[in-house]
């Protein structure tokens, strides 16, 4: 099962990087970061500017083009009865979990190399740093900033987005086998998160550790500690994972046995 399924990571994987869908999301993503932080009047620092605009409307944009790669996938597959022949060769559960893990990976790639290419783009003209209300917040909440790693500290927030990112994408990806209609598959996501925030504004402190906003932005540290509020946000992100991958399963399960 090992092999057959490391086999259909890369056949996915490969097509997910054939259809342009990646790099498309990659390129639109930087741009889409880089309008709100140069239409800002104050003076741009790169670390600090880029923080600001993962909590700006800018982000929700984001979690679209972060389903864009691969999300729809499983749908396209479906609808063509492509996943027959898949299901000759290999398990439903071997199917549906390389098609997850691809749709996962694509995501968080989106969110890292867009963010790289953001980075890359800003600082050949604005200084690579920190305004001095972030550099106050951020000592406090982590200590790879404190370190004066900046690079690490962006590459760790674009990854905790990512996953987050990418949860949803499998979510997308759950919807599509309901509903035909694009948008709807791409925006009810956003709609759900905007939903999550809004029930997760009413939890109590003493369960942050389980509020995922919390736990997915970079200006959150839930356990005080670098390491395993990392850690943390792996554990959860896998819960969420396996949670959707079994409704996926699930559902394809339900259509294939009804033919």
């Amino acid at each position: 099962m090992i092999i057959e399924l490391i086999s259909g990571i890369r056949n996915n994987f490969i097509r997910c990087i054939k259809s342009y869908r990646l790099l498309i999301a990659i390129i639109a993503l930087s741009i889409l970061f880089l309008f709100p932080i140069l239409s800002d009047e104050s003076d741009i620092m790169v670390v600090s500017s880029y923080i600001e605009v993962l909590k700006s409307n800018a982000f929700l944009l984001a979690i679209i083009l972060c389903s864009i790669p691969y999300a729809d996938s499983i749908r396209e597959d479906v609808e063509n009865n492509y996943y027959r022949f898949e299901l000759i060769r290999n398990r439903l559960s071997t199917f549906v979990l390389s098609k997850v893990t691809v749709i996962l990976i694509s995501a968080i790639l989106t969110m890292l190399v867009g963010t790289v290419l953001l980075c890359f783009l800003l600082v050949f003209r604005y200084e690579w740093g920190v305004s001095e209300d972030y550099r106050f917040i951020l000592s406090e909440v982590s200590s790879v900033f404190r370190s004066g790693n900046l690079v690490l500290y962006v590459l760790m927030s674009a990854y905790q987005t990512g996953v987050l990112c990418g949860i949803l994408a499998l979510l997308s990806a759950y919807i599509s086998l309901f509903v035909r209609n694009k948008l709807m598959i791409y925006a009810t996501p956003v709609i759900m998160w905007c939903l999550i925030l809004d029930l997760l504004s009413k939890l109590p402190d003493q369960y942050k550790v389980l509020d995922i906003y919390r736990v997915f932005t970079p200006t959150y540290n839930v356990w005080n500690d670098d390491l395993l509020s990392f850690i943390w946000l792996n554990v959860l992100g896998i819960a969420l994972v396996v949670i959707l991958y079994t409704a996926i399963y699930a559902k394809i399960k339900e259509i294939v046995a009804n033919g």
